[in-house]
């Protein structure tokens, strides 16, 4: 695991400061260029078509699991907002 103790302990301040770093649009973005970069390149990571799609679903993924964090985020903002 990559986490601090700390981040364990407290994993939507890692969101957060994610999303302090990145727009949306950008991780989005930069997610998108890592798979074509993957799939474009002679990479024989994924030289075949099952793990060229294991690639897209796992962009698919992350880029749901970028926009949910995301709406967390901006949801934990205002909460936090809200109790000062």
């Amino acid at each position: 695991m990559h986490l601090t103790e700390e981040e364990l302990e407290n994993p939507l301040g890692v969101v957060q400061e994610f999303f302090e770093n990145y727009h949306l649009h950008e991780a989005r973005e930069d997610l998108f260029n890592l798979m074509r970069t993957g799939l474009s390149t002679d990479n024989t990571t994924y030289d075949t078509g099952e793990k060229r799609s294991n690639l897209l679903f796992l962009h698919e993924q992350l880029v749901k699991l970028t926009e949910a964090a995301w709406i967390l985020s901006k949801i934990k903002g205002k909460t936090t907002t809200n109790k000062h």
